[in-house]
């Protein structure tokens, strides 16, 4: 029978190890580009008309539990450094069905994440070249970065590292603008997306003069919560990539314990000036926010350059989803959960065939859903169905770090970036991604992908159980 690869069949094989390409400035960078996506910049408009200005503390509770997770996943990582995804995680503290299921999920996550940044790029070119066929822009996107993942994993930290840089500077951009327009007590002239322009104030107080810091009640609180949290998934990503990083007891440690400072800039004090430069009530009716605080300085060009901003966003999106399901595959198949061939890597110690395979798969979609008549439609259930499937994976995660601590105590003690309240911690997380797949569940829309999650949770359970667990000798690692 086939037996499963174990982590110390992998360390005697050093030739089949993925390369350390990447160095702790990638890293750091990496990190940053997973908490900046396009949620915060399209879907900040969404968050705020639903909730008001406690979406404030949506994004800060968010944020706190966002950074537990990756601290547990973090000590989990640095427990065994022969760890080369989530899926070695959850299989090695958990079971090989935990495991397959945690890697095809994660898979699944990042295809559509991929797929939906790709589209994006085609939406946000269109108005500037009408036509072209919407599709060209996000199958070029895709084809670029599986070129530049092929070559060598240097160069998808290189990619990765300037994306992020560009999405750094343009959110401290708009916060240096927004303080600068609260402090200097003048008035100006707000554009609104329908070409109607509007005399505001920015004002401190615009976070409760207008119907209080919770317009909306608890209720708009509680749905503009699970909105904003979506704007942190991506995150773990910075786990997968310190498999391939220098000295990552060093570098990983430090970039998840620099994700609240992250936070605190990025997605605080960008929704925090947002919310005193324009009023709560008027952001639903004024198109993306970036784009009007830009303008309300004499910036003709504002529109022209959060396009750029936006297309770098979903080019560092299908960039991270191209690399993580590729390096899903590899793991999955080092594991006899996927095709063999998915295991084997090119001469640069890249999976080169995994790589390519994820690119086919994202790139059908892309082709498919260019052609419907809203694809933008299509995407709301995109991102529900893909929030369901990494909401499971970080609850088989968090399962994974309670078995770790009642199995391997000694090595919790030992650990060099231990968790602190380890066990009520991680319970609380478990309780809190839960509660965020019922509220979702009582949202139409959202509902559809907490379904097809559920169905992709099933399916898996049903294809390991019927082509894997009776064709082979599991052995536990």
């Amino acid at each position: 029978m086939q037996r499963i690869k174990t982590n110390k069949d992998i360390k005697t094989n050093p030739d089949g190890e993925l390369q350390r390409g990447l160095t702790n400035r990638h890293l750091q960078l990496i990190a940053i580009g997973g908490t900046i996506g396009t949620s915060l910049f399209l879907g900040s408009q969404k968050t705020i008309s639903t909730a008001g200005p406690s979406i404030i503390l949506a994004y800060l509770l968010g944020g706190a539990v966002t950074f537990v997770a990756m601290r547990i996943l973090g000590e989990m990582i640095l427990s065994n450094l022969h760890f080369r995804s989530l899926k070695d995680v959850a299989t090695h503290y958990l079971s090989h069905s935990a495991g397959f299921m945690v890697g095809w999920m994660y898979w699944a996550f990042w295809i559509v994440t991929g797929m939906q940044d790709a589209v994006a790029v085609s939406v946000y070119l269109k108005p500037f070249f009408p036509e072209m066929p919407l599709w060209v822009p996000g199958v070029a996107v895709v084809f670029l970065i599986f070129i530049l993942n092929s070559i060598a994993v240097k160069l998808f930290g290189e990619l990765e590292f300037w994306l992020s840089l560009i999405k750094i500077v343009a959110i401290s951009l708009l916060i240096i603008v927004g303080f600068y327009l609260i402090f200097s007590g003048k008035t100006y002239s707000y554009e609104f997306d329908n070409g109607v322009s509007r005399e505001l104030s920015s004002n401190i107080a615009n976070l409760w003069d207008k119907g209080g810091f919770f317009p909306k009640g608890f209720t708009g609180f509680i749905f503009g919560f699970q909105l904003a949290f979506l704007a942190y998934t991506g995150v773990e990503t910075v786990g997968m990539a310190a498999a391939e990083t220098k000295d990552p007891e060093k570098t990983l440690p430090k970039a998840i314990n620099s994700i609240p400072v992250r936070i605190a800039i990025f997605y605080i004090g960008a929704i925090f000036v947002i919310l005193c430069v324009v009023p709560w009530d008027t952001i639903s009716n004024s198109g993306s926010p970036f784009v009007g605080i830009f303008s309300t300085i004499g910036i003709p060009a504002a529109p022209a350059v959060m396009t750029f901003v936006l297309i770098t966003a979903a080019v560092s999106g299908a960039n991270s989803g191209l690399y993580s399901t590729s390096r899903m595959l590899y793991g999955l198949a080092r594991d006899g959960h996927a095709m063999k061939r998915f295991s084997e890597l090119s001469k640069h110690k890249v999976p080169l065939k995994g790589l390519f395979f994820s690119m086919i798969i994202i790139l059908i979609p892309v082709v498919l859903v260019t052609f419907t008549s809203s694809p933008m439609d299509a995407f709301t259930i995109f991102a529900s169905w893909a929030t369901g499937c990494i909401l499971t994976v970080w609850i088989f995660l968090l399962f994974s770090y309670l078995s770790y601590l009642k199995k391997y105590p000694a090595k919790h003690k030992s650990s060099i970036f231990p968790v602190r309240f380890a066990k009520p911690l991680s319970i609380l997380v478990i309780c809190f991604f839960a509660a965020i797949i019922i509220i979702m569940f009582f949202d139409s829309v959202p509902r559809i992908g907490i379904i097809l999650a559920a169905f992709t949770l099933i399916l898996l359970l049903i294809l390991y159980k019927v082509l894997i667990a009776n064709k082979e000798h599991v052995e536990k690692l």
